[in-house]
C-alpha cells in the first residue's frame, strides 16, 4: 500500500529571484533543460539545478496552457505552446513564434500530444463543440469530429475533457458528464458509465500508466 507520508528532504530550485504560478512545464532532457510557462504570460527556460532563468517571450504576454518541446532526434527541435484560444510553434526557441492555422477564433479547453504519432488533438468551443487534430507538429489544425448527439454526447464544452498519457502510446480519451469515450478516427467508442448519470457539469479528466496500463481520474460536478 502506497502511503503519502513519505520522509525526504526539499531543496529549492529556482526560481532564484522570482515568485508566480507555474502554469505548464516541460522538460529537455537532450540538453537537461526545462521550460515553463508563467501564469504572468512568459515562457522560461533554465537548467535543471534551477540556474540561468530567462524568459523566452517578453515581447508576447500568452496565457498558457500547453507546453511542449519536441525533438526530432537529428538536433532539431521545436516548441509548441497552446493557449486558451490559439497554437503556436517555435524552430528557434521562441524568438519567433509562428501561429497556426485552422482554430479559427474559438476558446480552446484542452490540447493534447499523443506519444508516438506525435498527433496534437484540440478540444474547441465551436458551435458545435468538436475535436480538431493537427498532424504536422501544430502547423496546421483540421476539424475531426463534433461532440454533438451524433456522437451520443452533449452539453457545454465544460462537460467534456480530453487526456492521454505523455510518454506512452495510447488512445484519446473523452469524458462528457459521467460517460467515458475514446476517439477512433472520426468517431467516439464508447466505454462505459461510471455513475449511472448522477453527475454532472464542469469536468476534468487525467491520469497516467502503471503496471496494468493507463489508469484514468475524473472530476465531474464537484465530485
Amino acid at each position: 500500500i502506497l502511503e503519502r507520508d513519505i520522509e525526504g528532504t526539499w531543496i529549492e530550485r529556482g526560481s532564484n529571484n522570482l515568485a508566480g504560478r507555474i502554469m505548464t512545464a516541460d522538460i529537455d532532457f537532450e540538453n537537461n533543460l526545462i521550460y515553463c510557462a508563467s501564469a504572468g504570460g512568459n515562457i522560461w527556460k533554465g537548467t535543471l539545478d534551477g540556474q540561468d532563468w530567462q524568459s523566452l517571450t517578453d515581447y508576447l504576454q500568452l496565457w498558457i496552457s500547453f507546453l511542449r518541446i519536441f525533438s526530432s532526434g537529428n538536433g532539431e527541435q521545436r516548441l509548441l505552446i497552446g493557449t486558451d484560444n490559439n497554437f503556436y510553434f517555435s524552430d528557434n526557441d521562441a524568438i519567433t513564434l509562428n501561429e497556426s492555422n485552422g482554430l479559427g477564433n474559438y476558446s480552446i479547453k484542452r490540447f493534447v500530444m499523443q506519444s508516438g504519432t506525435n498527433n496534437i488533438y484540440a478540444l474547441v468551443n465551436s458551435s458545435p463543440k468538436s475535436i480538431y487534430i493537427s498532424t504536422d507538429l501544430g502547423e496546421n489544425f483540421e476539424y475531426l469530429l463534433p461532440l454533438n448527439q451524433s456522437q451520443g454526447v452533449s452539453g457545454s464544452v465544460g462537460d467534456f475533457d480530453i487526456f492521454t498519457p505523455r510518454y506512452f502510446e495510447d488512445y484519446i480519451y473523452l469524458l462528457n458528464n459521467d460517460s467515458l469515450f475514446r476517439i477512433d478516427g472520426e468517431n467516439l467508442i464508447f466505454i462505459s458509465n461510471f455513475s449511472d448519470g448522477q453527475y454532472s457539469g464542469d469536468v476534468a479528466l487525467t491520469g497516467g500508466v502503471g503496471v496494468g496500463g493507463t489508469f484514468l481520474y475524473a472530476y465531474v460536478g464537484e465530485q
